[in-house]
C-alpha cells in the first residue's frame, strides 16, 4: 500500500464534487464552476482568484463557500508507526493517522438556508458517505445546527446561512528506515580460571560467517 495524503487542492477538489453531487449538478459545465468558491486555498494567487469569493456581480446567484481549517483534536496526536519488511535491502517506517479538517459551508443567496439545509442532510446519505470513503474522509456525525448570518456586503444585506462539520482524514506516510549492517558480538568464557573475550562481527550480507 502506497502513501495516502492530500494537498490543499486535492482537498478542495474532493468538496467541490460533494456539494455539486448533493445538488446534482454536472461538475465540468460552465455554469456550475462558480457554484462552490474557496476564500483562501490552493490556488490563491491565480488569475480571477485573487478577488473576494463573493462580489457584488454575485447578486442573486446560489454560491456555497467552503472554507477547510485543520483543527487541533486529540485524535489526530495518536500515531500508529511500525516498520514493514517488503523484501529488499531496508525497512519502511509506516506512520498511520488521523488529520482533523473543520469545514465551514458557508450558503449565499435567496435560498440559503434551504441550501444548507440541503448540503448538510446530503452529507449523511449513503451515497455521499461513500464518496467521502473512497477519498478517506469520514464525517464526524455530531453535527451543529445551521446559522443565519446576514451579511453586510457593498453597503447591502446579503442572505446567508452557515453551518460548520467535522471531517476525519485517513493519512499513511511512509519513509526508508536505516537498516543494521552489522553487529559486534562480544563473548566472554574462563577456561581453567582464565577468562577469554572474543569480539564476533556478525555482517547482514554473510550472517553466518
Amino acid at each position: 500500500m502506497a502513501e495516502v495524503t492530500k494537498t490543499v487542492e486535492e482537498m478542495e477538489d474532493i468538496f467541490r464534487l460533494a456539494i455539486l453531487k448533493i445538488f446534482e449538478l454536472d461538475p465540468s459545465a460552465k455554469k456550475n464552476q462558480g457554484r462552490v468558491r474557496f476564500p483562501w486555498g490552493s490556488r490563491l494567487g491565480e488569475q480571477d482568484n485573487d478577488l473576494a469569493p463573493i462580489t457584488k456581480n454575485d447578486k442573486g446567484k446560489e454560491i456555497c463557500v467552503v472554507t477547510i481549517i485543520p483543527r487541533d483534536d486529540s485524535y489526530n496526536r495518536q500515531r500508529h508507526r511500525r516498520h514493514e519488511d517488503r523484501g529488499g535491502r531496508d525497512l519502511v517506517l509506516v506512520d498511520e493517522h488521523t488529520d482533523v479538517h473543520e469545514v465551514t459551508f458557508c450558503n449565499y443567496g435567496k435560498y440559503a438556508y434551504e441550501n444548507a439545509r440541503k448540503i448538510r442532510d446530503g452529507l449523511f446519505t449513503p451515497d455521499l458517505r461513500r464518496f467521502l470513503k473512497q477519498n478517506n474522509f469520514a464525517l464526524v456525525t455530531d453535527v451543529p445546527a445551521i446559522r443565519r448570518v446576514p451579511e453586510l456586503l457593498n453597503n447591502e444585506w446579503w442572505n446567508r446561512c452557515d453551518f460548520t462539520a467535522v471531517f476525519n482524514e485517513y493519512v499513511r506516510l511512509e519513509s526508508i528506515a536505516g537498516t543494521i549492517e552489522h553487529v559486534n558480538i562480544t563473548v566472554k568464557a574462563v577456561i581453567n580460571g582464565e577468562e577469554t573475550i572474543e569480539t564476533i562481527t556478525v555482517n547482514r550480507e554473510n550472517p553466518e560467517q
